[in-house]
């Protein structure tokens, strides 16, 4: 019988504890399985942690269980302790974080596994594969097995940004880490970004008493479209696996007639993804990334009407346009962009700034310890997109280290899969072992 081996995942977000659980449900190949995460409370991490904020899923409860074989999981645990919900219901995040804290919890007396309170710097490898991960604390584990549950990154700077703006009070370079109540009720706030961040973060200000105006800026000002629950998902004629040009056309002229032509491509996407060219992911991303958000990563109903509420009062404004440049004025900023289609120079003054672009998706450029020591190491490299690390379709990094199980999960394999930021497809991928 072959010696059982240690496990260590790194980060206990979403990607690190649903590894965690499913291995732990189903583990028969490790003797021991080690989760690393610097907070007190592990599966929440920034998505779903309890900001005092209702932020809504933008998946129906139904298909939100931790576990691919147990569909209805999730909404049993949810009337074991009494939460309405139906499985069309899109609730608040934090009560998905509550979940996946409560699952893990269950094993915290299991024989196999230990939680570690503290944070990964550095991880030495051996000849024989064998890893060594240095923590903060100045402890180590060992493990033959090392699975980086990394997560998103912070966002990057605001590109036309003046460094000495960025150290303004008044600018948010994080908004999963603001403090929104702080904001002055009756200032201007400009956002940039359209996507589900930029949702949340414009309702997050409105929950928290918000009057004053709110402006979203984006490149091509396209907010998120609404999930239709009464709808069927779209029975397209269309032949995925053609070619790019012929996905391109087809998804944009879909996309205007109004069907949801993301729900039909969405079982595929991870095999589409990987059978495309470098030189056709490249224009993938140039043609059809914004439609792509736009459609596939919906937001609720309820979200769009209260939205939709506040453009009509005259509180929100959504914009489209690119940015020249942004500078300080009169304690707040000032923003230059180009309007899009019309190509019309505007100004935009506000008194506070947002940044809901997204996390910064190339790790050269990331500001973390723990990446740049493996970078350093040739233990990671980034991927040809630079959305992530490269890595094979199962999650083995690709390093100069062949006898080294290292492996990556969740966002860090976006330039990979592409479609594996959101729960279900977390959760299918860590099923799979």
């Amino acid at each position: 019988m072959a010696e059982k081996k240690t496990i260590a995942i790194i980060g206990g977000g979403a990607s690190g504890t649903l590894l965690a659980i499913n291995l732990l449900e189903s583990n028969s190949e490790f003797s021991t399985i080690v989760l690393i995460e610097k907070s007190n409370e592990a599966g929440r991490g920034l998505a779903f942690q309890d900001n005092g904020h209702d932020y809504l899923l933008n998946v129906v409860a139904g298909k939100m269980s931790a576990y691919s074989d147990k569909p209805s999981h999730f909404l049993d645990w949810l009337s074991e302790n009494k939460i309405p919900a139906t499985e069309n219901t899109f609730l608040p995040r934090r009560i998905y974080g509550q979940y996946l804290s409560a699952l893990l919890n269950e094993f915290k007396n299991h024989s196999v596994f230990v939680r570690i309170k503290d944070e990964a710097l550095d991880i030495a490898v051996s000849e024989n594969g064998d890893f060594e991960i240095k923590l903060r604390l100045g402890k180590s584990i060992n493990a033959q097995k090392v699975v980086l549950a990394l997560g998103n990154c912070p966002p990057p700077q605001l590109r036309g940004l003046a460094p000495i703006s960025q150290q303004s009070e008044n600018y948010i370079n994080d908004p999963w880490k603001a403090n929104l109540s702080a904001i002055s009720k009756d200032k201007t706030v400009l956002i940039i970004g359209t996507g589900l961040t930029a949702v949340d973060i414009v309702l997050g200000l409105k929950q928290s008493g918000h009057t004053g105006k709110i402006t979203c800026l984006s490149t091509h000002g396209h907010l998120p479209l609404v999930h239709n629950l009464n709808q069927e998902a779209a029975q397209l004629n269309i032949d995925w696996k053609g070619t790019l040009s012929a996905i391109i056309s087809t998804a944009k002229a879909n996309l205007k007639s109004g069907n949801e032509i993301m729900s039909s491509i969405r079982p595929q996407s991870q095999e589409i993804w990987i059978g495309f060219s470098l030189e056709e992911k490249k224009r993938f991303l140039r043609h059809l990334k914004h439609l792509w958000a736009t459609d596939r990563h919906r937001m609720p109903k309820e979200s769009s009407d209260k939205l939709n509420s506040m453009i009509q009062e005259g509180q929100l404004t959504v914009l489209g346009g690119k940015i020249d440049s942004i500078n300080s004025k009169n304690n707040g900023f000032e923003l230059s962009y180009t309007q899009y289609k019309s190509s019309e120079l505007k100004t935009i003054a506000c008194d506070y700034l947002i940044n809901c672009t997204g996390p910064e998706s190339n790790i050269e450029r990331v500001d973390s310890v723990l990446i740049h020591n493996l970078l350093k190491k040739d233990l990671i490299k980034a991927d040809e997109l630079k959305l992530g690390i490269d890595a094979y379709p199962n999650g083995k990094v690709k390093n100069e280290f062949p006898a080294a199980e290292l492996y990556a999960v969740g966002p860090m394999l976006r330039g990979i899969l592409w479609e594996i930021t959101a729960i279900p497809e977390i959760r299918d991928f860590v099923s799979k072992g």
